[in-house]
């Protein structure tokens, strides 16, 4: 919920979601004491993990009906044969802590400027 001229607006999507990442990854990169590079990849190697039950967590909330006006989302629950990636929530929606305090946390990025993280 934002306020826009003195009234609570709700406000979805990329809006919504773009300042809470930025808040997480500012977690891992001090919770990793330095920069963490690129964590795309694994985020979807992690939502592949949970889907196929390797993750002795939940790292993504799948159970969230949503329809973007094209597309519809696919999940039910965490393994369950129609969950997986879809196209409105993506990998579903992220449990920070459990990303922030993961084990496999991503490997600190190289020399700013550098072909390791341009």
């Amino acid at each position: 919920m934002e306020i826009f001229a003195g009234r609570p607006i709700g406000v979805i999507g990329t809006s919504a979601s773009a300042p809470d990442f930025a808040g997480t990854v500012a977690l891992m990169v001090q919770v990793a004491g330095g920069r963490v590079g690129d964590i795309d990849p694994e985020l979807y190697a992690l939502g592949a993990e949970q889907r196929a039950g390797r993750l002795p967590y939940q790292l993504f909330r799948e159970d969230i009906p949503g329809f973007s006006g094209h597309y519809s989302t696919a999940y039910t629950k965490s393994g369950d044969s129609t969950g997986g990636f879809d196209q409105v929530i993506g990998n579903g929606t992220l449990i920070a802590k459990n990303l922030v305090f993961s084990s496999g946390a991503t490997p600190a990025a190289g020399i700013p400027e550098t072909p390791s993280n341009p």
